[in-house]
């Protein structure tokens, strides 16, 4: 096991065998002996779901809001709901151990070198690769902050000394119209003593911000944000309406298994490649392995809402091929494998 481990240890490790090309199906309790485990790899969707969260709150004067400001829309009730807003599918290739095989050594016979990445899936055979393949991870995301904060602090002392919520509210009121009144000398240029065209607009700028805090002190405030969440996919056949995750009005986006939310649902269409798999005949002298791989076309839906769609290629849908272990009897033949399909990329000497 010692030896299995340094294999795998770094991004790309080349491994110089001395044997005639011989290959079998390696199983995870096998003895993994003088030989040299690889795996062909399969395709695992990562979906990322954005979905975003509304909320809405009365603002503390509401009840004054038609009497002091004369407006007819304005926040009645506090609510919180969530809707999804995106959804994005991406492809990562993984080690697929119910396809792994060992290249079996024997003594003083010399066999090709193969390379692997570090899941230890086949890259190449008598050839290295490029090393900065792009390694994929799961995003780091975060949730947006939400702000549904009042600022009372901007009331003047008058109203904030006010023993009653009538009167806070006609206070809050008039210095709402003081300040609509000061924007408008600024803007028609009546003020005798006008700043500076940069200092002009910071003036104005902050008038109407503190103007959206005390409106929003009698129609209220909508606040939203956005979160994401990662789930994974792995297509193994042709399924329809299965629960991926759900969405959740109090708590967003939550697990299939969570019966809060409402199901969104993962449709996947096989589309196989047929080829007859001979990685069975562990008596016989097999070739290095390969994939042949199957496509699939993956819909994210909640049957009413097609969120996103996405052929892949997945190699553990389609066959496994060998190629000829006499290809390999001389050190000459180079072989290059694509690490996500499992498929061929070249073949020189």
């Amino acid at each position: 096991m010692k030896k299995y481990a340094f294999l795998f240890a770094s991004l790309f490790t080349t491994l110089n065998v001395f044997s005639q090309t011989n290959v079998v199906p390696f199983l995870p309790n096998d003895p993994i002996g003088d030989g040299i485990v690889y795996y062909l790899p399969k395709t695992v969707v990562n979906v990322e779901a954005e979905a975003e969260q509304t909320i809405q709150k009365t603002g503390p004067f509401v009840n004054y809001a038609r009497l002091y400001l004369g407006v007819k829309d304005f926040i009645t009730e506090n609510k919180t709901s969530w809707n999804l807003k995106s959804v994005k599918l991406r492809t990562i290739a993984r080690p697929d151990h119910d396809r792994a095989f060992k290249i079996i050594v024997a003594p003083n016979t010399v066999a090709p070198f193969v390379t692997l990445d570090k899941q230890g899936i086949i890259c190449a055979v008598n050839t290295s690769i490029e090393k900065n393949q792009r390694i994929n991870r799961k995003p780091n995301i975060a949730s947006e902050e939400i702000d549904t904060v009042f600022c009372m602090n901007l009331l003047g002392q008058e109203a904030l000394m006010a023993n009653s919520i009538p009167k806070m509210a006609e206070l809050a009121a008039k210095q709402i119209y003081r300040i609509r009144e000061n924007r408008a000398n600024l803007l028609s240029g009546e003020n005798e003593l006008l700043p500076d065209g940069t200092a002009l607009k910071e003036m104005i700028a902050k008038l109407e911000s503190d103007e959206r805090e005390l409106t929003a002190l009698f129609i209220g405030k909508i606040a939203t944000r956005t979160t994401k969440r990662n789930f994974e996919y792995e297509p193994q056949k042709t399924e329809r309406a299965t629960v991926l995750f759900r969405i959740s009005r109090r708590e967003g986006i939550v697990t299939s298994d969570n019966l809060t939310g409402a199901p969104i649902y993962v449709n996947c269409e096989v589309f196989r490649q047929e080829v007859a798999e001979n990685n069975d005949k562990r008596t016989s002298e097999n070739g290095i392995f390969y994939t042949v791989p199957g496509k699939a076309h993956i819909v994210i839906t909640d049957n009413n809402t097609v969120f996103a769609e996405k052929d892949v290629v997945a190699p553990q849908l389609g066959g496994i091929a060998a190629l000829p272990a006499a290809l390999f009897n001389k050190s000459d033949v180079k072989v290059e494998f694509n690490p996500a399909t499992g498929q061929i990329v070249s073949i020189k000497k």
